[in-house]
C-alpha cells in the first residue's frame, strides 16, 4: 500500500469485486476492525480515501470477502418513523436510534415478504456502501410501486431515508447504486413486544420489535395448556390469534429468529392495547459477516 491522498492497492486481489479495508492500532494484536469497502476502478485498482482525522499509529490491511457483496439500486425518500408498512410507528419512541433518526428503508415486495412469508424482513438491518461512505438502515417500510426495470426485472431495489442516502452519495436525493449486506440491528436491551389489539382474548395482535435478527415466528401458549400455537403474520407485521376460543392468562409468548434462536417473554398476566413487554433475552446467534 502507498498512502498519498488515498489508500491504493493494485493487483493484489485479481478479479475481486470488492475488498474489505480493516485497521488495527498495533500489529501485535490479532483484533482488526472493519473500516470500509473498496471497489475496483476502470483500471482494476482498488482505491479508498482515508478521511482525517486518523489515529496514530494506524495499520491497514485488505481482505477479500469470501462471499461477494450484492448490488442494489437505491432511491431516496422522506422516511417517517411514525409510519411505514412494518407498523413500528406505534413504538417509534422506543425503537433503536437509527430508526428514530430516519435511517429506514423500503425494499421491493419480494424482498420484504422474503420467501413468500409476510413481512419477513421487517426490523432487519442492512449495511450499504456507496461512493461517499457506508451507512446502516432498518427495514421499516415497503415500496409497493418501485420504478420499472428494478423489482420487475429481478434487480434488488430499496428506497432509503434521506440522511442515509446523503451518507452514501453526498446528495440527500436522487438515485444511485450501492452494495449491501445483512448486519445485526444495533438494538439496546432485550427483544420487546407491543400489543396492537386484544378483543377479550378471542382476537389478539402482537408486534415484536427491538430484535437484533429478523423474526421467523411467534408462538403463544394459554395457561394450563401444553401446546404452543404459532401465530400467522400479516403483511403489516402483526402476529394474529383468531382461534375462535378465548385465550387463558397468564399467557406464555416466545419468538424465534430467522436463524432458529428462541427467546421467551415472562408470563403475561393481562394484555391491553399498546401494552409493551420485554423478553428475557436478546438474540445472540448471527451468521459470520
Amino acid at each position: 500500500p502507498t498512502v498519498t491522498n488515498g489508500w491504493h492497492l493494485a493487483g493484489s486481489f485479481p478479479g475481486a469485486g470488492e475488498v474489505r479495508v480493516e485497521t488495527n492500532a498495533t500489529l501485535a494484536s490479532p483484533s482488526w476492525a472493519h473500516r470500509d469497502f473498496a471497489f475496483p476502478d476502470a483500471a482494476g485498482s482498488l482505491v479508498r480515501a482515508l478521511r482525517p482525522p486518523l489515529p496514530s499509529p494506524i495499520f491497514l490491511r485488505g481482505v477479500q470477502p469470501a462471499t461477494p457483496l450484492e448490488l442494489a439500486t437505491l432511491a431516496s425518500y422522506l422516511a417517517d418513523p411514525h409510519a411505514g408498512a412494518a407498523g413500528f410507528g406505534l413504538v417509534a419512541d422506543d425503537m433503536p436510534q437509527l430508526y428514530r433518526d430516519g435511517y429506514i428503508c423500503a425494499p421491493c415486495p419480494a424482498f420484504y415478504h422474503r420467501g413468500g412469508a409476510n413481512a419477513a424482513a421487517a426490523g432487519e438491518c442492512y449495511e450499504f456502501t456507496g461512493p461517499a461512505g457506508t451507512t446502516t438502515v432498518m427495514v421499516g417500510d415497503l415500496d409497493d410501486l418501485p420504478p420499472p426495470g428494478t423489482c420487475d426485472a429481478g434487480r434488488t431495489y430499496f428506497d432509503i431515508g434521506n440522511p442515509a442516502f446523503a451518507a452514501l452519495f453526498t446528495d440527500a436525493a436522487g438515485y444511485g447504486t450501492a452494495t449491501y449486506r445483512l448486519v445485526p440491528a444495533p438494538v439496546v436491551g432485550n427483544v420487546k413486544m407491543v400489543v396492537v389489539l386484544n378483543s377479550g382474548g378471542f382476537y389478539l395482535e402482537l408486534r415484536p420489535y427491538n430484535h437484533r435478527a429478523g423474526l421467523g415466528k411467534l408462538e403463544i401458549k394459554s395457561a394450563g395448556s401444553a401446546n404452543w400455537i404459532e401465530l400467522p403474520r400479516t403483511v403489516y407485521n402483526s402476529f394474529v390469534y383468531n382461534g375462535g376460543g378465548a385465550l387463558a392468562f397468564p399467557l406464555s409468548v416466545r419468538v424465534t429468529s430467522r436463524f432458529g434462536e428462541v427467546v421467551d417473554f415472562p408470563a403475561i398476566a393481562a394484555m391491553q392495547p399498546n401494552d409493551r413487554f420485554t423478553a428475557n433475552a436478546q438474540f445472540a446467534a448471527f451468521p459470520a459477516l
